[in-house]
């Protein structure tokens, strides 16, 4: 569904957008915001994506996951 992260980077806390379908392991490139490559520049600061699922689930959540089920997602 997307969601916004706030992390702490080399100028301070960044709030990054992440986008709905990103996947496990895809890496999102934040533009300027990376090591100082000489010269007033700095790189990209590159975010590679990990996912954690649940271990345990409440019964009602395990309901919901069913309801998508049946709707194909």
């Amino acid at each position: 569904l997307g969601s916004e992260k706030t992390i702490n980077t080399l100028e301070g806390p960044l709030g990054v957008k992440i986008p709905a379908g990103i996947t496990h392991g895809e890496v999102l490139r934040v533009r300027g915001k990376g090591v100082p490559e000489g010269r007033g520049k700095r790189g990209d600061l590159l975010i590679r994506v990990g996912i954690v699922m649940p271990n345990k689930l409440s019964k009602k959540a395990k309901e919901l996951i069913d309801k998508l089920k049946e709707e194909g997602i």
